[in-house]
């Protein structure tokens, strides 16, 4: 079987390749970038740029390949949005799991998912207009606001905490000059309590597989990309987002991020990305495939056994690791007693971003394409 993958000199997917040829599939690779010395995965068969995601562009060259290759499924990378958005028309040349564009944007849009959640009871942060917000701060004492971009960025992009008016219109200035438009919720403190439920919805909108995990470090330590986890089986949260997919129908990939609330232990739904989660790697090497099962869902093949996963597997992302534990190192009161935990956590069996060791020259263009741009 051949699958053509975007988005494929991405960590995420560098990940979803190594799954499919793992499998025994043919991989065809596209990106809207070019790495030093045209270096690509030496698991993929063929590798051609396209147009960027952003740009109108991208649908007549994404459809160009498939024309030329004929993959037999498509498992997108980066760029969700835009095959959703075409995908009645892509679904005639090739097979794919992707949610229709409405339901797509009932989730990428955090406004409207919001919306969703309060109208089927799934709990969520508290959210303000700019003068409740202003009246909050100004008030309240030790008052604390969330500001992030109203629509899936990832990484925690845009995200700002605030204490004061001065530091809100500072916050939305800029994410209004990166990103346009904003959200203003409360905050919500259990920073080192967050988890992530991912899933994969197959045609009929079933969950064909779910894997959750425990973020217990992160970078920025306030929330953001994935730096240490453990692998969990909190099947209750699971039963907590279920009735949000009940009412909004989806295909492929999601990851639904949670934050337990350490003022009542109870779980809110923070934000829910219809994409593959930048950690997926961690669930594919705790034996969850979820770019196989993918492929089977986009081909209808349904007869696939739910997979299964031990909690208490580890997993690092080394260069945010650093930085997290740097950060709070130098936040920390007891130092002896945070290094003592750092060891523990470093002896425990992990896996790690880069499952491929075979694949280093991708790696080291990728180091290299990032030094050139910063």
């Amino acid at each position: 079987m051949k699958i053509l993958v975007t988005g494929a000199t991405r960590n995420t997917g560098m990940a979803v390749i190594y799954a499919l040829t793992k499998e025994g599939y043919t991989v065809i690779g596209t990106d809207e970038r070019r790495l030093p010395f045209n270096i690509h995965s030496r698991r993929t068969k063929s590798y051609y740029i396209h147009a960027p995601f952003s740009d109108n562009q991208f649908y007549e060259d994404i459809l160009s390949i498939i024309k030329i290759e004929k993959p037999d499924v498509l498992i997108p990378i980066g760029s969700t949005k835009q095959i959703s958005l075409h995908k009645n028309e892509i679904s005639n040349y090739v097979n794919l799991l992707v949610p229709d564009y409405e339901n797509f944007c009932e989730v990428y849009d955090k406004k409207r998912t919001y919306s969703l959640c309060k109208e089927v009871g799934v709990a969520v942060p508290e959210r303000f207009t700019d003068v409740e917000a202003d009246c909050l701060l100004k008030n309240e004492k030790n008052a604390k606001l969330v500001i992030k971009p109203d629509f899936d960025i990832g990484g925690a992009r845009g995200l700002s905490i605030v204490n004061t008016i001065e530091e809100l219109e500072a916050a939305k200035k800029n994410v209004r000059h990166m990103f346009g438009n904003y959200v203003i919720e409360e905050f919500i403190p259990g920073s080192s309590n967050m988890r992530a439920v991912q899933l994969v919805f197959n045609k009929k909108h079933k969950i064909s597989a779910c894997f959750i995990l425990k973020k217990i470090r992160q970078w920025p330590v306030t929330g953001g990309i994935t730096a240490y986890a453990e692998s969990t089986h909190e099947w209750e949260l699971l039963e907590f987002v279920l009735p949000l997919f009940k009412k909004c129908l989806l295909e492929g990939p999601v990851e639904v991020e949670l934050i337990i609330d350490e003022r009542d232990g109870e779980p809110k739904l923070i934000e829910i990305n219809p994409r593959f989660a930048g950690n997926i790697s961690f669930a594919i090497q705790c034996g969850v495939n979820f770019p196989h099962i993918i492929c089977m869902a986009a081909m209808d093949k349904q007869n696939l056994k739910a997979p299964t996963y031990n909690a208490g597997m580890f997993y690092i992302n080394f260069s945010y690791y650093i930085l997290a534990i740097l950060k709070e190192f130098r936040l920390k009161k007891n130092k002896t007693a945070f290094l003592y935990k750092v060891l523990h956590e470093l002896k425990k069996r992990k896996v790690n971003t880069f499952p491929d060791k075979k694949d280093f020259l991708m790696y080291i263009a990728k180091l290299f394409s990032e030094v050139l741009h910063n």
